[in-house]
Parts: C-alpha cells; structure tokens; sequence
C-alpha cells in the first residue's frame, strides 16, 4: 500500500512556506512525466490553477454566464479561449448543517 499522508508527518521547507506531506512516489512520477514533456518539445507546460470560493461553473462568461448574469469576466475568459476548459467536476458541500 502507498504512503498514507492523513497519518505522515509534515515537512517544512522552507520558514516562508507552510509544512507539506512528501509523497515521494507521486513526486517522482510527476518528474517523469515532466522530463517526458520537455523531451519533446523542450519547454516546460504552462500550468495555472485557479481556486475560488462559492462559485458556480455557470457564473464565467466562458461557461455561459459572465455578462448574462450580470458579473463580467473578460479576463477569465480571455485564459479558457486559449487553454484548455474543463467540463466535468465533482464537488461535494463541505459547509453542511
């Protein structure tokens, strides 16, 4: 079985970054698979993750919404004309009663 991180201790790395699990394994996988990358076409992918609060996928123009309910995101739209929009999520409520 895999590294277990709900019950592994936290590395710090740095005073100015907050202490992080090392899941060694999935680490190495994912230089691999950014050593492949780079192999074939040598550059490194440009990744950007986008983490937002009380949200709906509808409320972005890119998604349908944006100007049609009232709250423009021209610059969001601007990013998902030119990368890759994602269409499929699961999500769960974590504020429950």
């Amino acid at each position: 079985m895999g590294h277990d991180p709900i019950v592994a201790e936290t590395t710090r790395e740095r005073d100015s970054l907050e202490p992080r699990f090392v899941l060694e394994d999935q680490e190495q996988r994912a230089a691999t698979a950014l050593a492949s990358y780079r192999g074939a076409n040598g550059k490194r992918p440009n990744v950007l993750l986008l983490l937002f609060d009380d949200v709906g996928w509808g409320d972005f123009g890119c998604y349908g919404g944006g100007v049609a309910v009232g709250a423009p995101t021209p610059n969001l739209d601007r990013l998902a004309r030119r990368g890759k929009l994602l269409t499929s999520c699961y999500s769960e409520p974590s504020c429950t009663p």
